[in-house]
């Protein structure tokens, strides 16, 4: 990504932070309604998995521009995910 591209990911993000529990829920809900078949995948209640989620994705976006430094972080999530 470029500096102008992470920018953008950056403030449009900032826009969602103070909603980011209800827009993780969200996620969660829109999945499960285009894929039921995931829904079991999951604890009844996705409140704890949606913050997860959130939370990571904060992390992420606010280091777009120091990739590097997630790195390692990112591929033992995708580990633990596999």
């Amino acid at each position: 990504m470029i500096t102008h591209q992470i920018e953008l990911v950056q403030q449009s993000w900032e826009k969602v932070k103070p909603v980011m529990q209800a827009a993780g829920e969200s996620f969660y809900y829109k999945l499960f309604e285009k894929a039921p078949q995931l829904r079991h995948l999951f604890n009844k209640d996705i409140s704890e998995q949606a913050g997860k989620l959130v939370y990571m994705l904060n992390y992420v976006v606010s280091r777009l521009d120091k990739l590097d430094t997630i790195l390692e972080d990112v591929q033992k999530l995708a580990v633990r995910h596999n």
